[in-house]
């Protein structure tokens, strides 16, 4: 049995480091003798079991990986219950349990510290995917419950269409959200107004050639200041800073799995050390792991994200024996029974 989190001597990362990037690595595999895991009240089968390791590295001399911490997440076959544990330093922190419906939507999750449930959340959603009903259950010392439902309505304009939305907080209306969206549905402006109907800041969009937010510009009428926000990494489109190829097939092996990392990092590490590149993102594909190397431009942070997944096949079920049939002898006054 392979556990998530392996205890080593790199728990210390040295302060000199001028290269310090966490990296994410997660692979997905089969814990040997291990087929369910608990949900609340109840035992599900493992479809998937998906490993996640958290690294930090350096180029001081020759690359330094260290890792940091590891999260596990157990899956049931149809997707609707998943389990996930927080390690760190070899010990589970913490866990949450999230339940899905049919469209893949969470409608509740439990967080728990140790064995303690410390809280719960709930969603419904309408038809059209919006939330329409949110609440929060929390226990312990700091114990309370809050409601919030929400209603929407929509309406044509000149420029496409407007969507309100209406948020009560238990029982009361906490905000009123105006989302503006053009003829190809996307969204360009949003209008935020409190309980009486006062606007508290209207915010609008900016967008690359495909189509992800780079900036935001937030417009506060009280004070009469607008504020940008840059989003996202930049220019997108530049090839070299975000692209992707596909690795041979390969016998993964999740006990040397820093090798393959390791692999992946000098194999982009003029990149990820270079100026060129305010921000990046670099996917190696493999059909038993997946890297992903990235750095964020909008966080003003040098951060790689490293991930590996293995796909595995669901856990196989469980067929009922049937039990053969019976004909007792028939006794005088008696009739024929089965069992």
């Amino acid at each position: 049995m392979y556990f998530v989190c392996l205890s080593n001597k790199f728990n210390i990362i040295p302060r000199s480091i001028k290269y310090l990037l966490p990296i994410l690595l997660f692979s997905s595999t089969m814990v040997m003798g291990q087929t369910t895991f608990q949900g609340g009240w109840h035992i599900y089968k493992i479809g998937t079991l998906t490993r996640q390791y958290t690294y930090a590295f350096d180029y001081k001399d020759d690359l330094a990986l260290w890792t940091r911490d590891s999260i596990i997440t157990y899956t049931a076959p149809d997707s609707s219950v998943m389990l996930t544990i927080n390690y760190s330093g070899g010990k589970a922190i913490d866990k949450t349990t999230s339940y899905l419906n049919p469209r893949h939507q969470i409608i509740k999750t439990e967080y728990y510290t140790g064995e303690y449930l410390a809280k719960t959340e709930q969603w419904r959603y309408d038809t059209f995917n919006h939330i329409t009903f949110y609440s929060v259950h929390k226990t312990g010392e700091s114990q309370g419950n809050f409601l919030r439902t929400y209603t929407y309505s929509s309406q044509k304009t000149a420029e496409g269409s407007a969507v309100t939305e209406f948020c009560h907080f238990n029982g009361r209306v906490e905000f009123e959200t105006i989302d503006y969206y053009d003829h190809k549905n996307v969204k360009y402006k949003q209008v935020r107004m409190n309980d009486i109907k006062k606007v508290i800041h209207v915010e609008t969009y900016k967008y690359d050639i495909k189509g992800h937010v780079t900036e935001r510009d937030i417009y506060f009428p009280e004070y009469g200041v607008t504020k940008k926000f840059a989003e996202g990494n930049g220019d997108e489109s530049n090839v070299k800073c975000y692209k992707s190829y596909t690795l041979p097939k390969e016998k993964f092996d999740v006990i040397n799995r820093d090798v393959f990392v390791k692999r992946e990092i000098e194999r982009n590490k003029a990149i990820i050390t270079g100026k060129e590149c305010a921000g990046m993102e670099i996917k190696a594909l493999s059909p038993s792991f997946e890297i992903i190397i990235k750095k964020d431009k909008s966080k003003n942070t040098r951060t790689a994200i490293l991930s590996t997944t293995e796909h595995i096949l669901a856990a196989p079920v469980e067929k009922p024996v049937k039990k053969a049939l019976i004909i007792k002898p028939i006794k005088h006054g008696s009739t024929r029974t089965r069992s």
